[in-house]
């Protein structure tokens, strides 16, 4: 059964070194930092891709630090705050990248 396990990890050790692109799900909290009941993906770049985002795929970087210093101000006011929130949106996946990116069971 170890052998098993370690042929996987250094499968996966191999993909991971082959692509530019890597991605993790991480747990979702809302304002208050309470446990949301799915996962948000986060994503990493390497090689050529840091590249390619910094001199292609930035098209406009804005400094929201005002923004976030008024939302923090309504800490007690949470719907207030939540109010001035971006809405996230869920987005479809095709089925056979959902799979590759372990997005279902």
């Amino acid at each position: 059964m170890m052998q098993k396990h370690i042929g996987a990890h250094e499968s996966w050790k191999a993909k991971m070194a082959g692509s530019p692109v890597r991605i993790q799900w991480d747990p979702e909290k809302d304002i208050l930092l309470q446990p949301l009941p799915y996962r948000s993906i986060q994503i990493g770049i390497s090689g050529n891709a840091v590249e390619r985002y910094v001199k292609d795929w930035i098209v406009q970087i804005d400094d929201i630090t005002p923004f976030c210093r008024e939302v923090h101000q309504l800490v007690g006011r949470v719907e207030m705050a939540k109010a001035m929130l971006s809405v996230e949106n869920i987005y479809s996946v095709p089925e056979d990248l959902a799979r590759r990116i372990k997005i279902t069971d």
